[in-house]
Parts: C-alpha cells; sequence; structure tokens
C-alpha cells in the first residue's frame, strides 16, 4: 500500500526538478521515490540519467557531423546504366532533415 508525502519546497528547487525530470523523461514522483530509495537503502534501479556514459552518449549524437559524399556517378539498375552526378560545374542541392 502506497502512502503520501507532502513537503513544501522552494520555488527555484522545484523548477529545477521539474526541469530535471523533463529533461530525463520521468514524473517528479517516480524521480522523487529513486531519490528517497538512493538515500535510504544507498541503492536504485531508478535511472537518473546523469551516468557519464550516457550523457556523452547523447552529446555525440548532437553534435555529429554529417560527411559530404563525394562521388561522379551513379546507378539505379545495379551497373546496367550509369548517370553522371554531380553534372560538370554543377553544385548539387541536398536538403537534410534530422529527428531531434
Amino acid at each position: 500500500m502506497s502512502r503520501t508525502v507532502s513537503a513544501r519546497i522552494p520555488k527555484e528547487l522545484h523548477e529545477k526538478l521539474r526541469d530535471k525530470c523533463n529533461n530525463i523523461g520521468c514524473s517528479i514522483n517516480d524521480y522523487l521515490i529513486g531519490s528517497i530509495e538512493l538515500c535510504l537503502n544507498d541503492y536504485t534501479e531508478f535511472d537518473f540519467g546523469d551516468e557519464p556514459e550516457k550523457t556523452e552518449e547523447r552529446a555525440e549524437k548532437q553534435s555529429k557531423e554529417i560527411p559530404i559524399a563525394n562521388f561522379t556517378k551513379i546507378s539505379h539498375d545495379n551497373g546496367k546504366t550509369w548517370t553522371e552526378f554531380p553534372k560538370k560545374n554543377e553544385i548539387p542541392k541536398v536538403t537534410i532533415y534530422l529527428d531531434k
């Protein structure tokens, strides 16, 4: 059976807590349960989203450069016919959409 705990915290602390929960994608309730478990038991399975590996992986994904492909011919039928690309003295135009 679960119990309710109530606490009055400063507005700034609540805003930081809300922002942290939004960043890692959890509810404030789940974050507080994980925090209390960690403080009382020195262990929790809750993912606080602050492990160095995960933070580095996120940074790498966000700052990853898109390599420029350089090729002169393209085939759409396993090499039976070839099309010159880009045409000489023509700058290729490409639009790329990235999901965040």
